[in-house]
């Protein structure tokens, strides 16, 4: 090919071959030959120049380029293994961010891509990506120019018709690259304004929950105490009488109402002297209530009359 029908990316490419040629191993050389060779489509020549430099240092443009040829050649697992490496270096890598998106929709990222998607980033870092894929697009617009030129220049040549068709391919991918970094900006956006979950704290020990906070229904509960009303007939019980023995009267039921010291004293006073008068005893089991109505009596005595007083007789 004549020297003046090279483009832009094969003189760099030559230029860098021959710097390589007399320092053999430089880094930054061979990373420029490694871009170039990638822009130009040289994809062998330039993993062999990205995979050089990744020995001596890691290079997050060299881990981009060899993820991105690994993808064009259907080697996903390959791509998400230097997008591991890449983000070890940047995490913030948005061009790196953008090849992982479009490689979920062909398998499963590890779960270190995940993670990584699942963060926002800066809006500086899209700025700086856009800006370098702005740069891209320019270099390959370039070289859309100059590969028609070369077929202005030599009609029919089958070669020169080719690189056109070429650089137009790689001018339309650096187009819908940065379309679809508009798109990974919105869903950035979304991922930084989402509400994040507020992380669960334990519950403190020696506090209870109750069955109402859990919301638990008929959870055992503790009996409240109960307050019986009781009737007339209940109010008035006797206590049980005390068993009689054989040949013993009755004693008669005790009651627990207490009555009045007038009456107390005028019921009781007439049994008295009915009992000595047939010489029998007070059954015990009466004692206690006669104790309790002689207390009472003791109180306000009512004098009894011993002795009838004398009613004079008139004769009629």
């Amino acid at each position: 090919m004549n020297t003046e029908q090279l483009t832009t990316l094969e003189r760099k490419i030559e230029r860098f071959s021959n710097i390589l040629d007399q320092k053999p191993g430089d880094g930054l050389t061979v990373l420029a030959l490694a871009e170039a060779s990638f822009r130009r489509g040289l994809k062998l020549e330039a993993l062999t120049a990205y995979q050089e430099v990744t020995k001596e240092k890691p290079v997050p443009e060299a881990h981009l380029a060899v993820a991105e040829i690994y993808s064009q050649q259907n080697m996903v697992n390959e791509a998400y293994g230097e997008l591991i490496k890449l983000f070890e270096i940047d995490p913030d890598n948005v061009e790196a961010r953008l090849l992982a998106h479009i490689l979920t929709e062909e398998a499963e990222p590890p779960d270190e891509i995940s993670e990584i998607l699942a963060e926002p980033t800066s809006d500086e870092a899209f700025d700086e990506a856009r800006l370098r894929l702005q740069i891209q697009l320019t270099i390959h617009n370039r070289d859309l120019q100059e590969r028609t030129r070369n077929v202005t220049l030599e009609p029919g040549v089958v070669i020169h018709e080719y690189y056109v068709e070429e650089a137009k391919k790689k001018l339309i991918e650096v187009q819908e690259m940065l379309r679809k970094m508009l798109d990974l900006r919105r869903h950035n956006e979304e991922l930084r304004t989402a509400p994040r979950p507020e992380p669960i704290s334990a519950q403190p020990d020696g506090e209870e929950i109750s069955a109402d906070e859990l919301g638990v229904e008929g959870a055992p509960t503790e009996a409240a105490p109960m307050e019986v009303a009781l009737t007339d007939d209940q109010q008035g019980y006797a206590a049980p009488e005390a068993p009689v023995a054989v040949g013993e009267e009755a004693a008669p039921a005790q009651v627990l109402e207490v009555p009045s010291p007038e009456a107390a004293s005028v019921e009781l006073q007439a049994p008295a002297v009915d009992l000595q008068a047939e010489g029998q005893l007070v059954p015990d089991t009466v004692q206690p209530v006669a104790s309790v109505v002689g207390a009472a009596a003791q109180l306000a005595p009512v004098p009894v009359p011993t002795e009838q007083p004398a009613v004079p007789f008139e004769a009629a």
